[in-house]
């Protein structure tokens, strides 16, 4: 009777330890599910933004297929070294210089100063990944679907949508000044 009262205690025990153990891993995976649902990042920002518009079923097919050529960039870039750490580092120096009013131009110095130049290559490349990202999604909506969006929401859109160069000077984009002698300039013009 012992033998058989300690066999059963035994698998009570068990089944105790290895239901604590699930519930554990369960709530590891909650929090792990959390910790991926805030690193979407843009692609959630994106949809938030564009969400009042109301995308058809094959502007959402685009989306989804932009969001996962975004996701999987950005999955090389952190294979390539840039780490979580160092992106707080570097949200953390952005932040202190914007409250000192510095420039972009400071801000993007000040970044180029800290880390390394392969470091500043995978910042710049996962800068350029996540804009594209913004600007193809951006692109997806029709006339009458961004009108349905908030004032800002369009503003930051159009500015998103608009040439690098435009509106920012006289002869912005082909690099040459017109001067008198300057053949490559006049036959440009």
């Amino acid at each position: 009777m012992n033998k058989a009262f300690i066999a059963v205690l035994a698998c009570a025990l068990g089944c105790c330890l290895s239901l604590t153990s699930a519930t554990a891993d369960d709530s590891a995976a909650a929090k792990g599910n959390k910790k991926k649902a805030g690193q979407r990042g843009a692609v959630q920002m994106v949809m938030n933004k564009i969400k009042a518009a109301e995308l058809t079923a094959e502007q959402q097919a685009k989306y989804d297929q932009l969001a996962e050529g975004l996701k999987k960039e950005l999955a090389t870039i952190r294979a390539a070294g840039l780490t979580n750490e160092i992106n707080k580092q570097r949200n953390q120096l952005t932040a202190k210089l914007r409250k000192e009013n510095a420039s972009r131009k400071e801000i993007l110095a000040a970044v180029s100063e800290t880390f390394s130049e392969d470091v500043v290559a995978l910042i710049n490349k996962a800068t350029k990944a996540n804009a594209d990202f913004r600007k193809a999604a951006y692109g997806l909506l029709t006339d009458e679907q961004l009108a349905k969006l908030p004032e800002e929401t369009q503003k930051q859109i159009s500015t998103a949508l608009k040439p690098k160069n435009q509106g920012k000077g006289k002869n912005k984009g082909n690099g040459q000044k017109k001067r008198k002698g300057n053949k490559k300039a006049e036959a440009a013009n």
